[in-house]
């Protein structure tokens, strides 16, 4: 279902993925600031009871957001765009995290030769350390 990808295209599906998370992140983070000031703070508190429909419109608003970008996430429709299919994509296509793909990227972004061999040998053992503690 997914062999048809191309190497390009998953990196640019991996950054459409990302910038949902990184939405979805932010507005959860403003919803929580919201309740956090308004029972933290006094004034805060008596500005959003002067205004309350606003305000609750605000936080419903923000709920919305939340809900939407958590669903086209984790949507499992083989078409959508989402954590599911990346994940798919990604066992369905090792080959784009090898040492070569790699070096191509590398050598792609005008990274100098000869300060590759060092960098591609050391790719796999220094992300275990890094994502494992060793």
């Amino acid at each position: 279902m997914y062999s048809a990808i191309t190497e390009q295209e998953f990196w640019e599906h991996l950054q459409s993925v990302s910038a949902e998370v990184d939405d979805a992140i932010a507005v959860f983070h403003t919803y929580e600031e919201i309740l956090r000031l308004g029972s933290e703070e006094d004034a805060v508190f008596r500005a959003f009871n002067a205004n309350a429909m606003f305000w609750n419109v605000q936080k419903v608003s923000l709920q919305t957001t939340i809900f939407v970008a958590l669903n086209r996430l984790f949507e499992t429709d083989a078409n959508a765009l989402s954590i599911h299919r990346l994940l798919n994509e990604t066992l369905a296509h090792s080959e784009f995290f090898s040492k070569d793909a790699l070096r191509k990227r590398k050598l792609d972004l005008k990274i100098e030769p000869e300060y590759l061999d060092a960098l591609i040998d050391d790719a796999w053992p220094r992300l275990m350390r890094q994502n494992c503690g060793t």
